[in-house]
């Protein structure tokens, strides 16, 4: 009886050498039954190990290669410090091993693994090697006994880890708020548990870096952020301006600051006030000015000042661009960009739901062929300059005003006569589409494969 491959990889009669010969057919299931055959020789075990990890430890002859060979495991471990980091069944007579092991590496990998029994990680928060102890620090899983115990470690890379810990115990926090290690602090300064407390006073941390952790902080106190504004750091100040939960005042404060970011960073803020931006509206940079150009909360009053900002950009860039796509801009300003001499501010007027009827009618005969498709597209457009479209050149803008609800019935007609497919799908689903059309398309099955 011939055997398939995978049957032949099981099979424990299987040699050595047919085994060898059997991983280069890459089959994964084969591969796996090889990694679990007792003939594997070592050196096969150790070639598997990096992606069949599993298999390779439940092999039954493991065991013996371990009495006989006792370097086996810290070779074959080499090959895979991965599957000790995350697998989340180690056999734990394997993890007694790795505990016990000479290999540094792989007692950190160990030391990292959330699903490690705490009897190991309370051993390993004592293992003299630092970069295990950092590993114990870091594990979600790590009793509160050892972080205690590893907040006070003397390797600064240890305390570090504690630091950023979320099951870190608050006393901790509070030690490690006045470590003499900045990126100790630094990681107190970002972690979600720290108490307001600690929070206020790494604000008046001598270290930017911790000052600047705490202006992100969406936890911090409005008192320290207050204070953080005035801050003579500007990367400082930067953060302050980001953050969502910084008061109206010292918002209205940074909108003048001489750092031009922390003014951008204003400008970006959902929380500005309208006063804040209105001045903002007036800045000598012109992607603050673009930002503000942007956003829906900007007073109109602004946007029609941004309406005649004389910037060359090119669409995102272009200030006229953002105030020509704002749905706040006022009729007034849109009227006015309707005539600008760059084609995409026109663009986005005719895109407009706030651009008024007399210059949609006058974009419908725009030389540019994109600013006559958005006419076409945009709801409000009136009826006449639709007809008007319908006899357009290209025929994507024809589509279009088939699509268009607001398109007459005279229009829809006419465009009923197109031999373009899609076009007469388009006016097969507009409402407004007359009875004898529809009739007329259903003899033709227009729209039967769409």
């Amino acid at each position: 009886m011939n055997l398939s491959p995978e049957e032949r990889a099981a099979d424990p009669n299987t040699g050595a050498e047919e085994l060898w010969e059997l991983t280069n057919i890459g089959e994964p299931a084969v591969l796996a039954a090889v990694a679990q055959n007792p003939n594997s020789p070592p050196e096969l075990l150790q070639k598997l190990f990096r992606h069949y990890p599993r298999e390779v430890l439940s092999n039954p002859i493991i065991e013996l290669i371990l009495l006989e060979l006792p370097d086996f495991f810290g070779q074959l471990c080499q090959k895979n410090y991965y599957f000790f980091a995350r697998d989340e069944k180690i056999p734990d007579w394997i993890l007694k091993l790795a505990i016990f092991s000479s290999n540094n590496s792989l007692r950190q990998a160990i030391a990292t693994n959330k699903n490690i029994p705490i009897c190991y990680l309370e051993k390993l928060a004592s293992d003299p090697d630092s970069n295990v102890r950092q590993g114990v620090a870091k594990n979600p899983k790590t009793p509160l006994s050892c972080l205690e115990k590893l907040a006070s470690d003397s390797d600064s890379n240890v305390r570090q880890e504690v630091a950023k810990n979320p099951k870190t115990p608050l006393s901790c926090l509070e030690q490690l708020a006045i470590d003499s290690d900045k990126y100790v602090r630094l990681n107190i300064a970002d972690n979600a548990k720290t108490p307001l407390s600690v929070l206020e006073k790494l604000a008046s941390d001598r270290e930017h870096k911790v000052r600047r952790n705490i202006a992100r902080n969406s936890k911090t106190p409005l008192s320290a952020l207050e204070k953080l504004a005035s801050d003579r750091e500007a990367k400082v100040r930067r953060n302050v301006a980001q953050n969502a939960k910084t008061p109206l005042s010292a918002l209205e404060k940074l909108a003048s600051d001489s750092d031009k970011y922390v003014r951008l960073n204003i400008a970006q803020n959902a929380k500005t006030p309208r006063s804040s931006l209105e001045k903002l509206a007036s800045d000598e940079d012109n992607s603050i000015r673009c930002t503000v150009a942007r956003k829906q909360n900007t007073p109109p009053f602004s946007l029609e000042k941004l309406a005649r900002d004389p910037d060359n950009y090119r669409r995102w860039d272009s200030i006229r661009w953002n105030v020509a796509r704002n749905s706040n801009t006022p009729p007034s300003s849109l009227e006015k960009l309707a005539s600008d001499s760059d084609k995409y501010v026109r663009w986005n007027v005719a895109r407009n739901s706030n651009t008024p009827l007399s210059s949609l009618e006058k974009l419908a005969d725009d030389r540019d062929k994109d600013v006559r498709s958005s006419v076409a597209k945009n709801s409000k457009t009136p009826p006449s300059s639709l007809e008007k479209l319908a006899s357009d050149t290209y025929i994507y803008i024809r589509r279009s005003v088939a699509k268009n609800r607001q398109t007459p019935v005279c229009a829809l007609e006419k465009l009923a006569s197109e031999e373009d497919n899609d076009l007469r799908c388009n006016v097969a689903r507009n409402p407004n589409t007359p009875v004898h059309v529809l009739q007329q398309f259903a003899l033709l099955d227009v729209g039967k494969n769409t």
